[in-house]
């Protein structure tokens, strides 16, 4: 998936800046899937500072070489400035804004520096859901999509960040052995997102001697906890599931 928005997105921009922006997006959202808010909240900056040479290329040609310091507000301001027919809104205002949000986050929170104020999930949560959404909204402008499309595609993208499970191939192997039947399933639906599994997929998964407890496990995730939701061909993980991976298996990663 993350190929499909690399391929969009250079065919306006430089590659070193669909690298670097696709680059720190993942590192972010992989630091905050792991509960390391503070580290996610510094490649938010990372993140600005590509997001903004990517304005600059698409509204001049030319761009800050990295490595070169930007000043955020002068470049805001001159984004603000252009003509109104020139560029989308999103380039001219809503994303420079949004990376002004981020910054300062980073900046002014005790993420980037000495502070009195500790990083939290809140801030953190912040940071990627702005970052998530100038991701897409790029991806969607360059890709001519749908704003709930370019979405779906942007969440994708983190999906081989779950730190416990190794892909090859597409079969999914848990590494964390301790995992019982529930963890394990919970893991797999969280790390597979809006695509859901089936249940032969599952069972496939799990170790032999859990594959009996399939059913009764996924009876009690979905009626008792409503941490799963089941269709005619797929189960998919609720937000509710989303939230109990989070805060009881992810953070226990060593």
């Amino acid at each position: 998936m993350i190929n499909k928005v690399k391929d969009q997105l250079l065919k306006t921009y430089p590659q070193e800046l669909v690298d670097s922006i696709l680059d720190s997006y993942t590192e972010l959202a992989g630091n905050f899937i792991r509960s390391k808010i503070r580290p996610s909240e510094v490649e938010g900056g990372r993140f600005c500072e590509a997001t903004m040479r990517m304005l600059q290329y698409k509204t001049t040609g030319t761009y800050t070489s990295i490595g070169t310091s930007l000043n955020l507000d002068t470049e805001i301001n001159v984004l603000r400035n252009l003509p109104v027919t020139s560029f989308d809104d999103s380039i001219r205002l809503h994303i420079p804004r949004t990376i002004r949000v981020i910054y300062d986050i980073r900046s002014k929170r005790d993420s980037a520096h000495l502070g009195n104020i500790n990083p939290n999930l809140m801030d953190g949560t912040l940071v990627l859901t702005c970052c998530k959404w100038i991701l897409a909204e790029l991806f969607r402008m360059e890709s001519q999509i749908s704003i709930e499309e370019a979405q779906r595609i942007i969440n994708s993208l983190v999906e081989k960040e779950v730190p416990i499970i190794q892909d090859f191939r597409g079969f999914e192997v848990i590494l964390n052995t301790q995992l019982p039947a529930r963890g394990r399933i919970l893991v797999l639906l969280y790390n597979r997102g809006e695509k859901g599994a089936t249940r032969t997929e599952l069972s496939s998964r799990l170790p032999p001697k859990m594959r009996n407890q399939l059913g009764t496990q996924l009876s009690r995730l979905q009626y008792d906890k409503s941490f799963i939701h089941r269709d005619e061909s797929r189960i998919y993980i609720t937000r509710s599931g989303e939230k109990f991976v989070e805060d009881n298996i992810l953070p226990k990663v060593p």
